[in-house]
This record gives C-alpha cells, sequence and structure tokens, in this order.
C-alpha cells in the first residue's frame, strides 16, 4: 500500500508483506491473529497512520478503530478503518465510553510517549479480561548504535532506532521492566534482526568495521542484532511476573550465544584484519 496522493509528505506509512517474517508490521500482525483463535476481534489500533497495518486486520474481519494525532494520515486511515479518533491517546482515553476491546496495538508507538507505562495502565480499563496488548518497540541497544556511542556520536535521522521524535529509549530488559511496571504479563516476545551495516545505510547509524569488533568483544548480552521486540501481554496484576523475569538476556542460555557471536565477529573479520595488517607492513618498508 502506497503513499496516497502525489503530495503526501506522511512519516510513517509502509508497505507489508505478510510472508516477510523479520518485520515488526508482520509478527504484530500474526500475533493478533494468533489471539484471535479464527474469530473476529475488536482492535484498538495506538497511531494508525494512515491505516496501511489496521487495514490488514479489518480486511480479515475485524472491527479496527485508529487513534492518530496527525490530522492529515487520520484522513487517509478514515477510508480504510471503521473509525478514526484524530488527537493523542490521552484525549481518546478521556472520551472514549464504547465496548471494551479484544486488542490494543502499539505499533512503534510507545517510544514516541512520555510516559508509556501510565498509558500502558490506563488502557487496559477498556481492554477485555482476556483481551491482549500487542506492541512493537526499537531497540536502542542494536550494535550500529553502541558503535556510534563508541565513537561519540548520538546522531539523530528521520525514522528507525534513531528517530528524532522518539522521546524515550528501550532495550530488552527495560522492555521487560515496562510491562512488569504496567501489571501486564508477556505471553509472547520476539525479535527482528538487522546487521549493523545494514541499518548504517538504511538509518544512517554508526557501524564501521573496528567498532563493531570493540562493541562485540566488551559486550555481556547477546541483542546486537535486535532492532525490534515485538511483543504480545496480557494483564497480570501488579505482582511481579515470573514469565517476564524468565526473558532477559541474563541466562547460561544467552550467555552461550553471546561468545558464540563474539567469536564469529572474529573469525568472520579475521581476514579483514589479516590483509588490513599486510597493507600496514609493507607501507612501512
Amino acid at each position: 500500500m502506497n503513499c496516497p496522493g502525489s503530495g503526501c509528505k506522511m512519516k510513517y506509512q509502509a508497505s507489508i508483506d505478510l510472508n516477510q517474517k523479520n518485520n515488526s508490521h508482520t509478527l504484530a500482525h500474526d500475533m493478533v491473529r494468533q489471539h484471535a483463535k479464527g474469530g473476529n476481534l475488536n482492535v484498538l489500533e495506538v497511531g494508525c497512520a494512515s491505516g496501511y497495518w489496521g487495514a490488514l486486520l479489518r480486511a480479515e474481519g475485524c472491527r479496527v478503530v485508529g487513534v492518530e494525532p496527525d490530522p492529515e494520515s487520520a484522513q487517509y486511515a478514515k477510508a480504510v478503518l471503521d473509525e478514526v479518533f484524530v488527537g493523542g491517546i490521552d484525549l481518546f482515553l478521556e472520551s472514549y465510553v464504547g465496548e471494551a476491546f479484544d486488542v490494543i496495538s502499539f505499533v512503534d508507538v510507545l517510544e514516541h510517549t512520555r510516559n508509556p507505562q501510565e498509558i500502558l495502565l490506563r488502557c487496559q480499563y477498556i481492554l477485555n479480561d482476556k483481551g491482549v496488548i500487542v506492541c512493537s518497540i526499537p531497540n536502542v541497544a542494536h550494535l550500529s548504535v553502541r558503535t556510534m556511542l563508541l565513537a561519540g556520536r548520538w546522531d539523530y535521522v528521520r525514522t528507525g532506532i534513531m528517530d528524532d521524535s522518539h522521546v524515550i529509549f528501550f532495550t530488552k530488559n527495560t522492555v521487560i521492566d515496562l510491562f512488569s511496571k504496567s501489571g501486564l504479563r508477556i505471553l509472547d516476545m520476539k525479535a527482528t534482526v538487522m546487521d549493523a551495516a545494514a541499518a548504517q545505510q538504511i538509518y544512517g547509524t554508526y557501524s564501521p568495521l573496528w567498532l563493531r569488533l570493540i562493541a562485540a568483544l566488551i559486550a555481556t548480552d547477546c541483542c546486537w542484532r535486535d532492532f525490534q521486540y515485538v511483543t504480545c501481554v496480557r494483564k497480570s496484576g501488579l505482582e511481579k511476573s515470573e514469565a517476564n523475569e524468565n526473558l532477559r538476556f541474563a541466562s547460561r542460555r544467552n550467555f552461550y550465544f553471546a561468545w558464540k557471536f563474539k567469536f564469529g565477529v572474529v573469525w568472520g573479520n579475521a581476514r579483514i584484519f589479516f590483509l588490513a595488517l599486510v597493507k600496514g607492513i609493507f607501507r612501512l618498508q
């Protein structure tokens, strides 16, 4: 689905291929459909933009209500969704008096809000007892951002992890913290992955070879390639959820994968380092 109209300047617009599983929109869609179990759901899409994601669910029989603060984007969304509220989620929650939702989605939205925990707590009042919240959140601990910091930079770009409208940044552990503090139990958590070089090319983040090697060697986790975390959560009360804690990267299994990744980075670049060393020696002669 392309941005409609030749003069359209919407910032957030995408074409979704549901066969491409390394994609946050696809994973979020699949989590909703898995929760539906063949039925049609009442879905609230927060930050629906032009409605390109919610339109997929509506075409499959779901009722989709969108919330979108940008008036231009909301106009396009009204053509493909059942209803669209023009404004922020705070205003929507203050005025909504309809039936509870089976699904509330935040697809690349929470990082744009100043108090995501408060929003998640308030949204639970309009969520069915067995309903779920589906979110996708970018990972600021991606290797490209780590290397940018090692280079002494913190550069914003138009979209991606370093989107210039992000107000809060998350890692895997702080995503888990957010849901635990909001009284939500994680039912499913998946990561999309992106090579640091690809992130540099697409989003302008910084990832030269030597800094990538240093970042990989000094880190103790294995979340370098995790670009976004896509989660499906359900109400659990405000007590600490053991299910959430088990997802943290501080485990023997992840420790093994972390060192496997370190070895892979060194081994994969050994030839490049060797050639650079040889060239350096010849230059000295």
